[in-house]
C-alpha cells in the first residue's frame, strides 16, 4: 500500500495532485535535463524523511508523466498524494518537509475541509493506520466529493463509486474490507463499498437505563460592546454573568499598542477540575458502551490540557468520530443529545472563558476573534439540547458583533487616513497655485 505513495506519479514529478499542467510540464523538462547528464534533482515535495529517497529514472519519469496525462489514471493516483488547496495545506506541507509531522497533523485536524481530510488520509496511510485513513477518505468521497473532483478538474466520466472501489481495493491487500465499512463510516460510503445500503440499528428507549444528567446552566460571556466605540477595544472591566456593563464603558486603543503573538492566543489558566461536565452518572445503552467510555476518556484527557481555543476545537474534532456512531446506532435520542451537549458545553465554556479573560486583562480582541468565531462555527454544527443551543446562539451573536465592530473600526481608520491624505494634497495644490500666481504677477509687474 505504501508503494502507492512512495512511487506515486505526482511524487516522482515533484508536484501536488492538483498542480496545474504548466508546473507538471516544467518539472518534467527539468527532470529530463538532469537525468540526461546523470545529475540528481530534488523537489520540495520529495518528503524523504517520511517516505525515503525518490527513485527517478528516465523510464519512471516518462511513465509518471504518461499516467497523469490520462484522466482516470490521474484521478486514481491523486487518491494517494497530497493536495494544495488552502494556505493551511501549504503550512502543513512545510511542516512535513521540516520533519514536523505532528504539527502538520495538528494543522489539518483543526480545519474541516476537503483537502485537510484528504491530506490527513495520506498521512495515516503512511503510518499504516488504515482505518483512520479510511475514515478521513470516506468523508472526502461522500461529503466533499464535488470539491475533490473540482480540485482535480475531473469530468463526469470519472464516477464517485469507481474511485471509492479503487481506494478500497488498494487497501484490501493490507487490511480486511470489513474493517473499512460499518458504523464508523458514512452510510453512503458503506453503500458504495458493499453495494447495499447500511441501515443503522433501531433504538428504542427501553434498551437504555435511566439517565441522571441535566446540563448545567452555562455562564454568559462578560461582554457587551458599545455601539459608538471603534474597536479593536478593551472594555473597562469584565461584565459579571447576567450583569450590566460598567458605566465607564469600553476603552478604545489602536492595534499597535499591545504586542500579541501571531496565531492562537496563549493558554488561559482554567483547570479542568473547575469544569464539572463529564459523563459521570450517565448509564449508556449496551451497544454504545465502547464509544461512551472513549468519550469519557477523551473528556478526562482534555481536563489536563490548557483551556484555550486551540484545544477546545481539537476536542470537538476528536469527539465527532465518537459521537457519529452513537447517533447512527441510537438516533438523536435523549442519551445521544445529553452526551453531545456535554462535549459541546465543555468547548463553549472554554470559548466564554477565553473571551472573558481577554476582556479582564484588557487584551486586543482582534487577536482572538477569528479563532473564536471558527470555534463558534464548529459548535453550531454540534447536536445539543435547546437550552445550550440558545446559549450558544446568544454568545455567537456577541462574537459576530465584536467582529463587525472591529471590521468597522479598521475600515473607519483606513477611510480616515485616506481623507486626511486627500486633504493634505488639496492644501498642497492650493499653495502651489498661489505660488505660481505670485510668480506670474511679479513677472508682469502687477506689484510695481
Amino acid at each position: 500500500m505504501k508503494e502507492m505513495i512512495i512511487n506515486n506519479p505526482f511524487r516522482i514529478l515533484g508536484v501536488y495532485a492538483n498542480s496545474p499542467q504548466r508546473d507538471i510540464n516544467a518539472n518534467k523538462k527539468d527532470l529530463d535535463a538532469f537525468l540526461k547528464v546523470g545529475s540528481p534533482i530534488h523537489f520540495p515535495l520529495d518528503l524523504e524523511e517520511q517516505l525515503g529517497p525518490v527513485v527517478r529514472t528516465p523510464e519512471s519519469v516518462a511513465s509518471a508523466y504518461s499516467q497523469v496525462s490520462l484522466e482516470r489514471n490521474k484521478a486514481e493516483a491523486a487518491q494517494f498524494w497530497f493536495l494544495d488547496c488552502t494556505f493551511n495545506d501549504k503550512n502543513a506541507i512545510n511542516n512535513l518537509r521540516l520533519g514536523y509531522t505532528d504539527d502538520a497533523i495538528r494543522i489539518w485536524m483543526l480545519h474541516e475541509d476537503m483537502s485537510s481530510l484528504h491530506n490527513l488520509s495520506i498521512i495515516h496511510l503512511i503510518a499504516g493506520e488504515y482505518e483512520k485513513a479510511t475514515q478521513c477518505a470516506s468523508r472526502v468521497y461522500t461529503q466533499y466529493y464535488n470539491a475533490f473532483a473540482a480540485a482535480l478538474g475531473l469530468t463526469p466520466s470519472i464516477s464517485k463509486s469507481s474511485l471509492v472501489l479503487n481506494y478500497v481495493s488498494k487497501l484490501s491487500s493490507e487490511t480486511s474490507v470489513s474493517s473499512l465499512t460499518g458504523s464508523n463510516y458514512p452510510d453512503e460510503w458503506n453503500a458504495l463499498v458493499t453495494g447495499k445500503t447500511v441501515v443503522p440499528p433501531v433504538y428504542t428507549p427501553s434498551e437504555a437505563e435511566p439517565m441522571a444528567f441535566t446540563p448545567s446552566e452555562s455562564v454568559s460571556p462578560a461582554y457587551t460592546p458599545s455601539e459608538s466605540v471603534p474597536p479593536p477595544y478593551i472594555p473597562a472591566e469584565p461584565m459579571a454573568p447576567g450583569g450590566a456593563p460598567p458605566e465607564s464603558g469600553p476603552q478604545g486603543y489602536t492595534l499597535t499598542e499591545i504586542d500579541s503573538p501571531e496565531g492562537m492566543p496563549p493558554p488561559i489558566p482554567n483547570p479542568g477540575s473547575q469544569i464539572p461536565y463529564d459523563l459521570t452518572g450517565i448509564v449508556p445503552p449496551s451497544q454504545v458502551l465502547e464509544e461512551h467510555n472513549n468519550l469519557q476518556a477523551l473528556l478526562s484527557e482534555y481536563d489536563q490540557k490548557p483551556q484555550d481555543l486551540y484545544h477546545a476545537e481539537e476536542l470537538l474534532l476528536k469527539a465527532s468520530p465518537l459521537l457519529g456512531p452513537i447517533k447512527k446506532k441510537l438516533g438523536a435520542n435523549d442519551y445521544y443529545i445529553n452526551v453531545s451537549t456535554i462535549v459541546s458545553n465543555r468547548a463553549l465554556q472554554i470559548l466564554i472563558g477565553v473571551l472573558n479573560s481577554a476582556i479582564a486583562n484588557k487584551e486586543d480582541l482582534s487577536n482572538i476573534i477569528n479563532p473564536a468565531i471558527r470555534l463558534g462555527n464548529r459548535l453550531k454544527m454540534m447536536d445539543m439540547d435547546d437550552d445550550t443551543k440558545q446559549h450558544l446562539n446568544e454568545n455567537y451573536a456577541i462574537l459576530k458583533k465584536i467582529e463587525s465592530d472591529i471590521n468597522a473600526a479598521i475600515e473607519s481608520s483606513s477611510n480616515g487616513g485616506e481623507e486626511k491624505g486627500c486633504g493634505a494634497r488639496i492644501v498642497e495644490i492650493i499653495i502651489t497655485i498661489i505660488i505660481v500666481v505670485l510668480i506670474r504677477c511679479c513677472r508682469e509687474g502687477v506689484f510695481d
